[in-house]
């Protein structure tokens, strides 16, 4: 990964975090722009839906390319 000291090792998995969290939310409002519930989108993160609303509930006014 590029990382030669474990506190750079620290920092990349830092920036990954940050970077999957913003797909997973753009792949969340994705789904809920094309009609899936937050039923449908907990069973795909293996969440519950409760969760997945409170984490997401305002992902579908996030811009959608």
């Amino acid at each position: 990964m590029g990382a030669s000291t474990p506190g750079g090792a620290l920092r990349k998995v830092s920036e990954l975090r940050r970077e999957l969290d913003a797909f997973e939310r753009r792949q969340v409002a994705h789904a809920l722009a094309d009609g899936a519930s937050y039923a449908s989108i907990a069973r795909d993160l293996g969440l519950s839906r409760q969760a997945v609303h409170r984490r997401f509930r305002g992902a579908l006014g996030d811009e959608v390319p």
